[in-house]
């Protein structure tokens, strides 16, 4: 019979004396049997619980070749530690007419084999599970008596002993002045990196410090003695940063917070945030990338394709042309005079929702007014101005505070005639942004989601919010030749929380424009 063995051990702390010991049994075992030995498959630092094992998946494809009729395993424990991969690659094996036989362990047939297989594999998984409960409640009490359970040593500490850490002052001086300056100066943790490298501090490799190395630092509470390890915690390492400025520092963190892949470009992505990807949902965002000639692409990827390799079949799409259609349509859309009557009609519709007490005053002043007209009606009607003089004048004096209250509430929350708004938004249509910045105005104005598909279809769903400060309607038709920064202003004020749904629709791009 021909045979393979299969040697493996669980992580780096094992010797590789363990295999030596797993083939030499395997070997003596296999020559009992009158088996022929043509190949060993061999695993080392990887664990049972995964069938993630490069050796062993390659025995598997062997198994489909006809290449060996057994596999000769030390214990069953080196072939799985899961019940449900066990059985399954058993099968496998199976159906290759390959038998699975333990060196150390008896070999059962029929009924009994099936029973004895079962429980050795359940005994092979509990194993694992208890020695994980066993590990964890050593690493709770080790953290309760104030020990360190391992990991990673940050920059600032070093390893005295197996359970205790202590401040390597060199490293702390730096740690120091990182939190000193991150707290004190008003600087983003980009102009940190920049600082530090000029100031020629570099972290433990010497190489210079990375955002998310700064990031990580600024909120490792290590730093402050506090030691966490799971659900438990304890202070029991050194301080290096006094707590007050640890506080503050969170603080700024908290303030500075931008969203995700800002910090990855120079360049600002201008759809961040709005752009979402049509085959899986997850949102796209910017990357930059240098090819082998060295030139710089900028392109907006799928967060899933970026994150995890051939999880989404989208395609990154280059910055300049995107953003360049996106504000192309947005103009477009602009041109359509029927998307402008709607488009004004409902930003008045909410700027009016959003003065309620405008429409009391108005009303009362309506009814005041119209009580006014009665009476002098009934002056008309014979009735003696001296009888209703004192109603009159107490009528006018009421129309005149609500006027002045009406006048007030005007200025805190505008309403704009439908014409005025037309006017405006037909105003934006006539320029063509040319700065980032412009784009980005324009982008904010109309833009509230983007979707895009692999074959090269683009939903655009336009949106409005709103924007301060307000300018006074008197300002509006001071000129007619605004600049378009100017008119791109005025017109976020008009931009409220509006979503039309007839404004969605799709369009078919050159994928030559689009993709790198």
């Amino acid at each position: 019979m021909r045979g393979v063995i299969y040697a493996r051990y669980s992580c780096d702390k094992q010797r590789e004396e363990s295999i030596e010991g797993q083939l030499r049994e395997c070997r003596q075992f296999a020559k009992s049997q009158g088996i022929d030995v043509i190949n060993e498959y061999i695993d080392r630092a990887c664990s049972a619980t995964t069938d993630q094992r490069p050796a062993f998946q390659r025995m598997i494809s062997d198994s489909y070749l006809d290449r060996f009729d057994v596999v000769i395993v030390w214990k069953s424990d080196r072939f799985s530690r899961n019940r449900r991969q066990a059985m399954a690659y058993r099968d496998i094996l199976k159906e290759n007419n390959v038998k699975l036989l333990s060196a150390t362990e008896p070999n059962i047939e029929g009924p009994a084999g099936i029973l004895f297989e079962a429980m050795n594999d359940g005994y092979n998984e509990y194993y694992i599970a208890e020695m994980k409960v066993k590990m964890k409640r050593g690493e709770k009490e080790n953290v309760l008596e104030g020990k360190i359970n391992g990991g990673a040593i940050p920059f600032g500490f070093k390893r005295t002993g197996k359970y205790t850490w202590e401040v390597n002052e060199d490293e702390a001086k730096t740690v120091r002045y990182i939190f000193d300056t991150y707290a004190s100066e008003d600087m983003t943790i980009n102009a940190l990196v920049k600082l530090l490298k000029k100031k020629g501090l570099f972290d433990r490799k010497g190489e210079p410090f990375k955002h998310a190395t700064l990031y990580r630092m600024l909120s490792n509470r290590k730093y402050i003695g506090e030691y966490h390890w799971g659900e438990v915690s304890s202070n029991c390492l050194p301080v290096i940063v006094d707590k007050g400025i640890f506080d503050k520092v969170q603080e700024r963190l908290k303030s500075h917070h931008r969203k995700a892949q800002s910090f990855r470009s120079d360049d600002e992505f201008l759809l961040s945030g709005k752009i979402f990807c049509g085959e899986c949902g997850s949102l796209v965002v910017g990357e930059s990338g240098t090819s082998r000639r060295g030139k710089v692409y900028r392109y907006y990827k799928c967060s899933k394709a970026k994150h995890k390799a051939q999880a989404c079949q989208l395609k990154p799409i280059r910055k300049e042309a995107l953003e360049g259609y996106v504000c192309f349509r947005a103009l477009e859309f602009l041109e359509r005079e029927a998307n402008i009557d709607r488009l004004a009609t409902e930003i008045q519709k909410y700027q009016m929702s959003q003065s309620p007490l405008q429409k009391e005053l108005e009303k009362s002043i309506e009814d005041t007014s119209r009580k006014m007209d009665n009476l002098m009606k009934a002056i008309e009607a014979g009735l003696s101005p001296i009888d209703i003089k004192a109603r009159y004048n107490e009528l006018m004096d009421r129309r005149t505070e609500l006027e002045h209250e009406l006048d007030e509430e005007k200025c805190k929350n505008p309403v704009m005639d439908i014409e005025d708004i037309k006017l405006l938004l037909s105003k934006c249509r006539n320029v063509i942004p040319e700065t980032d910045k412009e784009k980005k105005m324009l982008i904010d104005l109309l833009v509230r989601s983007i979707v895009i598909k692999d074959d090269g279809d683009i939903d655009i769903c336009y949106n409005f919010r709103e924007s301060s400060p307000k300018p006074t309607i008197s300002f509006l038709g001071s000129t007619t030749n605004l600049g378009w920064s100017t008119i791109l202003n005025l017109s976020r004020t008009l931009v409220y929380d509006v979503m039309v749904a007839d404004q969605c629709f799709g369009v078919r791009l050159d994928a030559s424009e689009l993709y790198p």
